[in-house]
């Protein structure tokens, strides 16, 4: 349905865990997607706090679960939120929309 909408990529990382336990990025799947950065502002009652944050938008049968890593741009992204978009009365989804929050995979 989105295709044509989908014209950035993304990579799927699959991580695996080393002797030391520490995890570290495997085998990689190109993804293309729709990636939209928002910046979040909470007011405190000293300090504003900003929270960066993105959707992403990816192919109906794109194989993410929570808590699967995506890197785009060289940043490290752990998917939060899932939704399966269908269209009203139907079963079939038409694409897949990823909450997302910056990770610290791959910083030693």
């Amino acid at each position: 349905m989105i295709d044509g909408y989908l014209v950035d990529q993304c990579e799927l990382i699959a991580t695996t865990r080393n002797d030391f336990g520490d995890e570290v990025e495997g085998v990689t799947q190109v993804l293309p997607c729709r990636w939209r950065d928002i910046t979040l502002v909470r007011r405190g009652s000293h300090q504003d706090t900003s929270d960066a944050s993105s959707l992403v938008h990816l192919a109906a049968d794109a194989p993410v679960v929570r808590g699967s890593i995506l890197k785009y741009n060289g940043e490290y992204y752990q998917v939060d939120e899932i939704t399966y978009a269908r269209r009203l009365g139907e079963t079939t989804v038409q694409f897949i929309k990823c909450g997302v929050t910056i990770t610290n995979l791959g910083v030693s």
